[in-house]
């Protein structure tokens, strides 16, 4: 009789004989199996005690440099590694292999059987590097996996500086009635100071939010705007991030200072105007003009009228 064998694979994926189907009974087959299994499994995870203690950064400067402890959220200088750098990683136990992936600003892969185990090498360009380090128990990255290690460190160009300087604008504030139909433009704003390779004016609410970047603040009609307060800034920089309408000048970064605001108030006058027109009496007149005598008004009297101020107006007929 014949019996049809499968096969039960373990976690490295060696397989061991199962009865599927037989016309005899082998119900004995299925529990040696397991304790085969579970004896082979237990070896194996015995001699899988491999440890990775840290991962270090290996400067190729040419000059004996020692090598770099790297943890993960190190930050690193460029100007630390003159050209190509490599990875090792600091091992204990019993291990046979070890499997590198680098991801980020450059992207390696290999497999190394001899210890050190080096990653291959990638230049120490400015960036964000991701390292995965991963120990196996048997050779080229297979049996079981006895430890991994996960870092991701960032290299930045320390040597540049940032020479912008916040400037001082001046002027205002200023205060319109808004939805009123009449245009509502600032004037007299004036810079002072300041220094960056570029500059722009911004607009903001109270909130920062970042509403315009007009060339001057001047073009801008407050009239349009909507109810409340904005903010007039000048923004002087050699880089930015961030300076775009829909963003928040809070979360602005690069080399770059913002000045002092200056506030433009945005009411709502017409919900509360208490102003009510006066009378006024007296005249008509009539001089005859350019014959020497002055020539002045007199007996004019105002009645009625409500507001907060008041002034005497004199036009044409065109008004």
């Amino acid at each position: 009789m014949k019996t049809r064998i499968s096969h039960l694979y373990s976690a490295n994926n060696q397989k061991y004989p199962t009865c599927i189907s037989s016309k005899i009974n082998c119900k004995w087959l299925a529990p040696l199996l397991v304790i085969l299994f579970t004896i082979s499994h237990s070896v194996l995870l015995a001699n899988c005690t491999g440890e990775i203690l840290g991962l270090r950064i290996i400067p190729n400067n040419g000059d004996g440099s020692e090598y770099v402890e790297v943890k993960d959220g190190d930050t690193f200088c460029s100007a630390d590694f003159k050209n190509r750098i490599k990875i090792t990683a600091d091992v204990k136990g019993h291990h046979q292999s070890l499997v590198y992936k680098i991801t980020g600003s450059t992207f390696r892969k290999n497999i190394e059987n001899y210890v050190p185990y080096d990653s291959h090498q990638f230049s120490s360009n400015s960036g964000t590097y991701t390292v995965s380090a991963k120990l196996f128990s048997n050779n080229y990255g297979y049996g079981f996996l006895c430890d991994i290690e996960t870092i991701t460190f960032t290299i930045e160009d320390c040597t540049s500086s940032c020479t912008a300087q916040a400037a001082t604008i001046t002027g205002g504030p200023f205060s319109f009635c808004v939805d009123d139909g009449m245009e509502d433009f600032v004037s007299g704003i004036g810079v002072e100071g300041g220094a960056g390779a570029n500059s722009a004016w911004v607009i903001t609410d109270e909130e920062l939010n970042i509403l315009g970047l007009p060339p001057m603040p001047g073009v801008v009609n407050f009239d349009v705007a909507g109810f409340g307060t904005c903010l007039i800034w000048y923004l002087s920089y050699d880089d930015v991030q961030g300076a775009e309408v829909g963003l928040n000048a809070a979360d602005l970064s690069g080399c770059y200072e913002l000045s002092n605001p200056i506030e433009v108030v945005r009411e709502d006058c017409a919900s509360s105007c208490t102003a009510q027109a006066a009378t006024i009496t007296g005249g008509p007149f009539s001089f005859c003009v350019d014959d020497g005598m002055e020539d002045f008004v007199s007996g004019i009297g105002v009645e009625g009228g409500a507001g907060a101020n008041s002034a005497w107006v004199i036009t044409d007929e065109e008004l």
